[in-house]
């Protein structure tokens, strides 16, 4: 059995938080109206890199129902509470606001449950991603699966399958179920869609993650961006739309972009790992899920205080429309990345005085012996 070293350890996981941390960068970007990328924009790549990354730290040695307990806590619940929270936030602010079109009010509990199946759990638009967490859920116990399955198997029979299921679980997501969803407009498939494609990256990461930490180049990296650019030139690539399985290219061409890109990602974060330790950097890297889930709220914060202000009128902010000035973007930017931070380190908080509290009182009500 190889063992990895403590360094090597180190390495791998300030090169994992570098990737996460570039990768929710690149979210928050391109969630905001910008021009800044007009080659390798997010949209062609950033979500698939948080699925192979996702891969790559995938632990499956744990037994079923401690795997199961934590992706239903960290995941199927975590999902309903932040989309219940941002619902009752974006009440508030439609109330309170010239703001609309935040939430689409439903007359019973079933209907919100209904309108959340059918729309992709966009039950408030400031919580576009929850299909991602959706996605990523169930391919990690697919995976789990996966992996319980061909555990017995040799190494080239192992590499050899995982191929074979990443390739397949790409087609039939991009070339069939994709497909079918446009045409059939039946929700069901484009959630599988999402599933399988989420699948094959966290494979992928899994599967070849050895090598990825290997196989950084300064020289490759040029040469991949140069490839990037010419399939782009080409109209051979472009953006994707995973949430709602917009795959304009196909599967082949789908994929070599995404390679290519996760590629110059793992690459530049591999380097920056050896090279500098940025506690700032990877400290957004581990937030990346906080940042994910709050980044969208933020923006309509900062739209709320120039509204104030008298700088923009207020009634035009929605979900994924902000104000936009040349000189206020990165203001955007870092809000998105500060803001949902410090809303999670108040969450946290509330939650520790909460259970510190009901502890107390379980201690002062619990009768003396």
């Amino acid at each position: 059995m190889n063992t990895i070293s403590n360094d090597d350890q180190q390495y791998r996981r300030a090169a994992i938080d570098y990737a996460k941390a570039l990768g929710i960068i690149v979210v928050v970007i391109g969630h905001y109206s910008n021009n800044i990328f007009n080659v390798m924009t997010p949209y062609m790549y950033h979500m698939p890199l948080f699925f192979m990354i996702g891969g790559i730290v995938f632990n499956e040695n744990k037994n079923p129902l401690q795997f199961l307990s934590i992706i239903i806590r960290k995941f199927f619940f975590y999902i309903v509470i932040v989309d219940m929270f941002l619902l009752l936030v974006s009440y508030l602010i439609q109330e309170s606001t010239g703001i609309s079109g935040l939430y689409k009010a439903q007359s019973s509990i079933y209907d919100y449950a209904i309108y959340f199946l059918n729309t992709n759990m966009h039950i408030s638009f400031l919580f576009l991603v929850s299909w991602f967490l959706f996605a990523y859920a169930m391919a990690s116990i697919l995976l789990y699966c996966y992996l319980r399955i061909t555990k017995h198997l040799n190494r080239t029979a192992k590499s050899i399958l995982s191929v074979l299921t990443i390739i397949a679980c790409g087609w039939v997501s991009i070339d069939y179920l994709a497909v079918a969803y446009k045409s059939e407009w039946n929700i069901l498939n484009n959630y599988g869609s999402q599933i399988l494609f989420a699948l094959s990256f966290m494979l992928i990461g899994k599967t070849f993650k050895d090598l990825i930490f290997k196989s950084p180049s300064l020289l490759w990296m040029c040469l991949a961006f140069l490839l990037v650019i010419t399939m782009r030139r080409l109209g051979l690539s472009g953006d994707i739309g995973v949430s709602w399985s917009n795959y304009k290219h196909g599967f082949l061409l789908t994929y070599v972009q995404i390679l290519l890109c996760s590629y110059i990602v793992f690459s530049l974060s591999c380097m920056l790992s050896k090279a500098i330790k940025s506690k700032t950097i990877l400290y957004i890297g581990r937030e990346s899920k906080c940042i994910m889930s709050f980044h969208l709220l933020a923006f309509i914060l900062l739209d709320i205080i120039f509204g104030w202000m008298g700088m923009y009128e207020i009634g035009k902010a929605k979900a994924l429309s902000h104000f936009s000035d040349p000189l206020y973007w990165p203001v955007y930017i870092v809000a998105g990345i500060v803001i949902p931070i410090i809303i999670n380190l108040a969450i946290l908080a509330l939650r520790k005085y909460l259970v510190d509290m009901a502890g107390n009182l379980i201690k002062t009500r619990k009768p003396a012996i």
